[in-house]
């Protein structure tokens, strides 16, 4: 794909840039003209849409993985208090905490497995139900992972 794309609202969206040979290749990403890079779109989303989405669920007291504040990296940012920490719950999990639903069900056990993906569903869980502090703190530490990601990509 040599160009950038155009949006035809009469044709029904985003039209490629072929160079003019007339063909996309199967597979090939179609962008509108300016639009930023994945990344930036994913934080923007994650930022302020992923509450919307994926609205916290807490429940009662459970054993499980801590989650959002109650694991890296913002454990080490929040002053603790006497307040349980939100858990997924998780037969294997090792803290007791109030019950957080995950994203998704099999999240604690992946997130167990990738040390990185762990750090980023709890951010996304401190953005999805935190306060205003957890929250302004997620979000930076989130940008920070993100641009990390974006500049091993690039180069």
């Amino acid at each position: 794909m040599s160009g950038s794309s155009e949006y035809n609202a009469g044709g029904g969206g985003f039209v490629p840039d072929t160079g003019g040979g007339g063909q996309v290749d199967e597979g090939e990403a179609v962008r509108p003209t300016g639009a930023r890079s994945q990344p930036s779109a994913l934080e923007e989303f994650l930022v302020h849409g992923l509450k919307y989405v994926f609205p916290a669920e807490r429940g009662e007291m459970t054993r499980g993985v801590p989650t959002s504040y109650g694991a890296s990296p913002l454990r080490g940012m929040i002053v603790s208090t006497d307040e349980p920490i939100p858990v997924w719950p998780y037969a294997e999990g090792t803290q007791r905490g109030i019950s957080f639903a995950p994203i998704y069900k099999t999240a604690p056990g992946a997130a167990l497995r990738d040390e990185r993906f762990y750090e980023l569903l709890a951010l996304a869980d401190a953005l999805r139900d935190g306060r205003a502090r957890e929250r302004k703190l997620a979000e930076a530490a989130l940008h920070r992972l993100l641009q990390g990601s974006n500049a091993k990509v690039k180069h």
